[in-house]
């Protein structure tokens, strides 16, 4: 649930075309050991910060166990759950299931047994690696590549609402949506515990975003073992590694609240603003800790490597109304999972 550094070559390649050479100018390049801290962590984080007003990314990454990547290997299905054999419907299915039962057309769709089976990615891997104190999702990392024509909709517990965006970013009117369905590919769902719930809505027990795949269909590709996931992994230990050295140089962090900085973006954010715009947990494994975060980075350096394969997406088809979700009440926070019981008048439509 995001490290520029420029490198000027352009003396070499303007001569090697005829044209005349430009000015030299590697000299104004600052190698890492001699930035400023403070420049080169928030340099090293942005390209993974997310913001609610342009969520939509189409390629993403989900956590899973070894055993999970045999099951896939053999199946070549990437969503085969409609829940948790043992902890039951997701938030997010509850939170549909009630939008459904009071007659809001898009949830009505997404309540329906093609939308049923979902995988829970982010577009960054070190931002879910850690997890919860309690509860992590595997060390073994898939890479999914969406469909160009995918269609990303957001439903938050604050509002009850849905928007939709394409891959651009681009808002997609709800009517177009509900009138073709299978390009819809993943929700964004923006659970906040900051924040009063919708009326009628379970309360959440954690703040946390995710990037619900719901529909095989509108998966171009997935891969497990590859260089691409290798190089991913790579650059987001380094981009932690600058976190790290910030962090060492300073007595305290600066305090941010994780739910503001997801927002929207912030012109010349600092480090701390800039790791939180990329967080898809508000959860005690990322407080900005250095020896925490170079943990993270050394856990994301020894992702195994089983030995590379992909898969394509499914068909689309049709299908009907599904149960209703089968509730455990659970008192973990979890960013895929469970809200803590209310009384059973608050939960109805």
């Amino acid at each position: 649930m995001r490290r520029k550094r420029t490198t000027i070559l352009a003396t070499s390649l303007l001569a090697g075309c005829g044209l005349p050479a430009q000015p030299e100018t590697r000299q104004h390049v600052v190698e890492p050991a001699q930035q400023d801290p403070a420049v080169e962590a928030a340099a090293a984080l942005a390209r993974d910060a997310l913001h609610h007003d342009r969520f939509a990314r189409g390629t993403l990454y989900t956590w899973t166990t070894g055993d999970q990547i045999d099951e896939l290997r053999r199946s070549k299905l990437l969503l085969v759950r409609d829940e948790s054999p043992v902890n039951g419907a997701s938030y997010v299915d509850q939170i549909l299931y009630i939008l459904a039962q009071r007659g809001e057309p898009l949830a009505k769709i997404l309540y329906t047994t093609p939308f049923a089976k979902m995988r829970f990615a982010w577009h960054t891997p070190w931002a879910t690696r850690a997890g919860w104190p309690n509860e992590q999702y595997g060390d073994q990392l898939v890479r999914v590549t969406l469909k160009a024509e995918a269609i990303i909709v957001s439903l938050s517990t604050a509002t009850g609402t849905f928007e939709a965006r394409n891959l651009l970013n681009e808002t997609i009117p709800l009517a177009s949506v509900v009138a073709k369905p299978e390009r819809i590919a993943a929700i964004y769902f923006l659970s906040d515990g900051h924040v009063g719930t919708a009326k009628g809505l379970p309360r959440p027990t954690a703040t946390f975003r995710e990037v619900a795949l719901c529909n095989e269909s509108m998966i171009e590709s997935w891969e497990v073992g590859t260089a691409r996931i290798h190089d991913e992994l790579a650059t987001n230990a380094r981009a932690l590694d600058a976190m790290v050295r910030y962090l060492r140089t300073m007595p305290t962090a600066a305090p941010t609240v994780v739910a503001d900085a997801w927002a929207k973006a912030t012109p010349n954010a600092g480090p701390e603003r800039a790791f939180a715009a990329a967080l898809a947990l508000d959860s005690p494994r990322y407080h900005l800790d250095h020896l925490g975060l170079a943990q993270l980075a050394d856990q994301l350096r020894a992702t195994p490597t089983p030995a590379p394969f992909e898969g394509r997406g499914a068909t689309f088809t049709a299908g009907t109304v599904r149960n209703p979700p089968r509730i455990v009440p659970r008192k973990m926070d979890t960013y895929a999972t469970y809200y803590r019981p209310v009384s059973p008048t608050a939960a109805k439509p």
